[in-house]
C-alpha cells in the first residue's frame, strides 16, 4: 500500500497539473464535451478508494483599464504564499490562477490547507490592486474530491474536479470564496462558512 501511495505521489502532481491545463482551456472556451464525460463517467470505479485532491480557482478581472503585464506581475507574489504551503500552483492563464493539493489523505487537512491558502491569496490580490491602484475583481473557488489511483476514472475525475472548481470561482462575487458542498462538509469547524442560498462561502479561520 504504501508503495502504491509513493508511486501515486511522484505521477499524480504531472497528472494534476496536466488536467487543471486541458480543463482550463475546455472550460474557457465553454467545450464542455458533457456527451463524452457522461460516457467516461459509467467507466470509473464505484469504489471511493483513491487520492484526496484540493483545488483552488482565482479568476482575476481587472476593473476598466487593463495594465500591461499586470498578471505577469502578480503571479510571483501569489506563488511567494503557495510555496510556503504543502500545496502548488499548477496553472496561471488569462487572470486565472490555480493551485492544488495531493499531499494530505485525510480530507480536512486537505481543504484546511486549501482554505487558508485562498484567504491568504484573495488578501494579497487586494493588497495587491490597491498598492497598484489597480481596480480588479477577485472571484475563488474550491472543490475537493476523491480521485481514483488508477484507470480511466483519474482522468474523468479531475476533469470534473477542476471543472467546478473553475465555474465555482467564475460565479463568484467579487472578493468572495465560494466552496462545493462537499468541499464545505470536508472542511471541518476550523473556519467560519456562510451560506448564501444555497452556496457556502468561506469567511475567516476562526479566532484560537
Amino acid at each position: 500500500m504504501e508503495s502504491a501511495w509513493a508511486l501515486w505521489t511522484g505521477l499524480g502532481g504531472m497528472l494534476v497539473a496536466t488536467a487543471a491545463t486541458s480543463v482550463f482551456w475546455s472550460w474557457k472556451n465553454k467545450q464542455r464535451f458533457n456527451a463524452e464525460l457522461d460516457a467516461l463517467q459509467k467507466a470509473m470505479p464505484s469504489h471511493r478508494d483513491g487520492l484526496v485532491v484540493s483545488a483552488l480557482a482565482i479568476d482575476l478581472t481587472p476593473k476598466g483599464h487593463e495594465p500591461t503585464g499586470w498578471f505577469s506581475d502578480l503571479i510571483p507574489l501569489l506563488d511567494e504564499i503557495v510555496a510556503r504551503t504543502n500545496l502548488r500552483r499548477v496553472g496561471a492563464f488569462q487572470g486565472t490562477y490555480m493551485v492544488v493539493g495531493t499531499d494530505e489523505r485525510v480530507a480536512s487537512s486537505a481543504l484546511r490547507s486549501v482554505a487558508q491558502t485562498a484567504l491568504d491569496l484573495r488578501d494579497r490580490v487586494m493588497l495587491y490592486s490597491a498598492i497598484r491602484e489597480v481596480p480588479m475583481a477577485c472571484g475563488c473557488g474550491i472543490h475537493a474530491d476523491i480521485v481514483p489511483t488508477i484507470g480511466l476514472g483519474s482522468t474523468v475525475a479531475l476533469s470534473q474536479l477542476w471543472s467546478e472548481t473553475l465555474a465555482l470561482a467564475d460565479r463568484a462575487k467579487d472578493g468572495q470564496i465560494d466552496l462545493s458542498k462537499q468541499s464545505a462538509e470536508w472542511l471541518g469547524t476550523e473556519f467560519d462558512v456562510n451560506m448564501l442560498g444555497e452556496r457556502p462561502v468561506l469567511q475567516a479561520r476562526k479566532a484560537a
